[in-house]
């Protein structure tokens, strides 16, 4: 059954640009028109809104400030599908527009610009299609439509790309040129088993994007396999003003909590967020199935089976303004040195205050490079901080890196001390040391300042422990929060803590500039009075004549 009236539309012009209009506009409605009848406007109407809205009464490159979207829906949600008709709606409004479809593999990605290119092709003699109906200058003849792209007949560019062009991520396709960078599902199974194949994408994305406008839009869509894999690497440095995301999950728990394995949770106790689509028993089937892909693929977890050790809601109700956090109290550094015989391959470090029985993470450096640059970066954090002791682990190779720490201090006039802790000979150990922060965050006993620099990766390194390979922040975090006091008996007032620290700052002032009861000292080390000798003489006593000593008797 069309959704318009067809005789009427071609008997009224008025009637006949109305529709067309609202197939420019209303992404629903034209995905509806080209058969995809299955859209929901409640599950799919936040996807709509989530699109770039096009006005092709401006340039294509004035439709949106926002430049990056990020999609991650569950499977079967009919992400692709609505690329596929954002893809058409781009093309009806801006005929000169570039488009580059890039997936995991191209024969995904030439699937995708076929069905892309199905909607415009029109046999000889063919009733047109309704979509076709309304917009017949798009109509292209089936030997037009290439494997892995076509061109828009109503184009008035002579551009060297198609306006729609397939490509895999491991395919290079420098030398194009495109206004809208489309990746769909660019992360798989296969390239994403280890972290040189999660490595690998990210780079050959990063490049690939290069192809893009300046003022393109990209719209990557997918569901997460690893906290390391590109879409968490998006997420990590997406920018508010630049980038909007929808990310949702196939149901949640009613208790706000992780599914964890085990029985799968009664319906009277989830929500599911995609009934029309995923309903219960479909679910339940595919949670007995596998739990990790389940998590993965349904859930959008990026953990997938593995344990969360250090949650997001933990970490934030950790995480406090600067405003809230002390800055007087005993100060530690701890850094981690490279070794990448460890899988160690950056150098970490993080300075905290203890204050009220409470540690305050205040800075947090991570880096690579020379040691030389390493060792700078270390003296520099402590001076920042006015700390002359710093605790290093003795990873493989220390003894090198002792001299260029000291070479460090004597460049930067800052004397540093530094505590070589004993390595971690079992790599259980180290595990089980940095597992223990995880009750101190939820006693508010281990606080995080918002505004330390690497915040950002402080957190994904917390958020994503046991499943990322950067682990120097979170080790250092467990190093320098072994100085808290074992009880959390012992509580000193912040405002005693603080007026005892007053006291030595001023008696160090005076003890400088010769002030206070260190005046009257200097006056008389300065002038020194000439001693007196001692002449007194008891008094006579005339009951005891012979013993003028005794006390007591004076007349």
């Amino acid at each position: 059954m069309s959704l318009y009236d067809r005789q009427l539309a071609k008997q009224d012009l008025n009637y006949f640009s109305a529709q067309r209009q609202r197939c420019k506009t209303d992404m629903l409605f034209l995905g509806r028109l080209l058969g995809y009848s299955r859209l929901n406007d409640r599950v799919h109407g936040p996807v709509a809104a989530l699109c770039v809205k096009k006005d092709n009464t401006k340039p294509i490159e004035a439709q949106d400030t926002i430049k990056e979207r990020i999609h991650l829906d569950p499977r079967g949600c009919f992400k692709t599908t609505f690329s596929v008709i954002d893809s058409v709606q781009w093309i009806i409004n801006f005929p000169d527009v570039r488009i580059c479809k890039v997936t995991a593999t191209k024969p995904l990605a030439q699937a995708i610009v076929g069905e892309i290119a199905g909607h415009f092709t029109l046999d000889a003699g063919q009733e047109p299609s309704d979509f076709l109906l309304l917009f017949p200058e798009f109509a292209i003849p089936p030997r037009s439509a290439r494997v892995g792209g076509f061109i828009c007949p109503c184009r008035t560019q002579q551009w060297r790309e198609d306006t729609v062009m397939a490509f895999s991520v491991e395919t290079s396709f420098s030398g194009y040129h495109f206004d809208i960078f489309d990746p769909d599902d660019v992360v798989n199974t296969q390239n994403s088993k280890n972290d040189f194949g999660i490595a690998r994408v990210k780079q050959n994305y990063y490049t690939d994007r290069k192809t893009l406008m300046p003022w393109g839009y990209v719209n990557y869509k997918g569901t997460r396999y690893a906290p390391s894999d590109l879409a968490g690497d998006l997420l990590i440095k997406a920018k508010p003003s630049r980038t909007k995301t929808l990310i949702r999950s196939a149901l949640k728990l009613r208790s706000g909590e992780r599914l964890h394995p085990g029985e799968f949770p009664p319906e009277e106790d989830i929500e599911l967020l995609f009934p029309e689509l995923l309903d219960y028993d479909y679910l339940k089937s595919e949670f007995d199935s596998d739990y990790a892909s389940f998590m993965s693929q349904y859930m959008n977890d990026s953990h997938g089976g593995r344990e969360v050790v250090f949650s997001p809601e933990l970490v934030d109700s950790a995480t406090l303004v600067t405003e809230q956090l002390p800055y007087i109290g005993e100060r530690y550094v701890s850094w981690r040195l490279p070794c990448p015989a460890r899988d160690m391959r950056r150098a970490g470090g993080v300075m905290g205050v203890i204050n009220g029985n409470r540690m305050f993470i205040m800075d947090a450096a991570t880096m690579s490079g020379a040691p030389s640059l390493i060792a700078e970066q270390m003296i520099t954090t402590v001076k920042r901080f006015g700390v002359h002791r710093v605790d290093i682990e003795m990873t493989p190779g220390w003894e090198a890196f002792a001299p260029v720490i000291d070479n460090a201090s004597l460049v930067e006039n800052w004397p540093v001390t530094v505590n070589w802790l004993e390595p971690d000979r079992d790599p259980a150990a180290r595990d089980i040391r940095i597992r223990t922060t995880e009750p101190l965050l939820k006693a508010k006993r281990l606080v995080i300042d918002e505004s330390i620099r690497n915040l950002r990766e402080v957190r994904n390194q917390l958020f994503n422990y046991g499943s990322i390979s950067s682990t120097e922040l979170v080790d250092t975090l467990s190093r320098v929060t072994a100085h808290l006091p074992a009880s959390i008996i012992y509580k000193e007032s912040l405002a005693e803590q603080r007026a005892w620290e007053e006291l030595r700052e001023r008696d160090l002032h005076d003890r400088v500039y010769g002030l206070g009861i260190y005046a009257r000292q200097m006056e008389m080390v300065a002038e020194p009075e000439e001693e007196e000798i001692d002449t007194f003489e008891p008094p006579y006593n005339e009951n005891f004549p012979d013993d003028p000593m005794v006390p007591g008797l004076y007349v």
